[in-house]
């Protein structure tokens, strides 16, 4: 999934679940790609721009982390981080994920580098999606002035 369908995402679970805080769960669901895709893409670290970040294990240790930060402050961050980092694993599911990585041994799929300048395009039916989350959250902000709970 592209950058806009990863926003859209925690948008709409902000509408539907008045309780979650679009702020954290935004903040979870573009962090795997933001830890993953420097690593892999900019400092060739990772074998693969779906690391940790992209496993169960970067989702419990992150929200360990949420939870130990916030839990006194913001009681629903942590719920609000779970949900929005476990919709984008969600919606990242139609291509490789190293679901248990670091705990399973896993055959990387060969990293070509940059394609379509950094947005790594797997299909047709992924554009027109994030197409369509795009103007969806374009149209759904402007009614909303302010997305925040």
């Amino acid at each position: 999934m592209l950058l806009p369908g990863h926003i859209a995402a925690p948008y709409l679970l902000s509408r539907v679940f008045r309780w979650i805080d679009f702020r954290f769960a935004l903040a979870g669901a573009v962090f795997p790609d933001l830890l993953d895709k420097p690593l892999a893409w900019i400092f060739h670290l990772t074998p693969h721009g779906r690391w940790i970040g992209h496993s169960l294990t970067g989702l419990a240790a992150t929200t360990l982390i949420v939870w130990l930060i916030f839990r006194r402050r913001a009681p629903l961050a942590v719920v609000s981080w779970l949900a929005g980092y476990g919709v984008h694993l969600i919606l990242d599911a139609g291509n490789f994920m190293p679901w248990f990585f670091p705990w399973v041994s896993y055959e990387w799929p060969k990293y070509t580098g940059f394609r379509w300048q950094y947005f790594p395009i797997t299909s047709t039916a992924e554009i027109i999606l994030s197409i369509i989350a795009a103007v969806w959250l374009i149209i759904s902000w402007r009614r909303h002035s302010r997305p925040m709970n």
